[in-house]
């Protein structure tokens, strides 16, 4: 948990923003709201290693969705944009991902 501690804090140092200990200690998935981002995060297990998914806006640049392995890989993820938008909003919902911004929900569809 350690590489995926320190990916996260990285990923986001420029905006001072880290991941709350007492959930990455619990395994627990949150949100992270500060800064103008919008961060949700859950973790989860593949074969051997444990994983970090976490989805991130802000008004000012475009999504991202990263998947970080206790190993300290980080793979992309399908984020929203033109295309597939009802796959991604279903993998996010699956995720327990239930916080969308205004941004996200035009991309979506879920609102005209």
């Amino acid at each position: 948990m350690k590489l995926i501690k320190n990916e996260f804090n990285k990923y986001f140092s420029n905006w001072n923003i880290k991941l709350p200990e007492e959930d990455l200690d619990k395994r627990c998935s949150g949100f992270i709201q500060d800064s103008g981002w919008l961060i949700q995060y859950c973790f989860g297990r593949e074969k051997e290693l444990e994983y970090l998914d976490f989805y991130a806006t802000h008004r000012m640049t475009d999504d991202r969705h990263h998947r970080i392995y206790d190993n300290g890989e980080m793979q992309d993820l399908p984020t929203l944009d033109d295309k597939n938008n009802s796959e991604v909003v279903q993998i996010l919902i699956d995720k327990g991902f239930d916080r969308f911004t205004i941004n996200m929900m035009l991309k979506s569809g879920l609102v005209d």
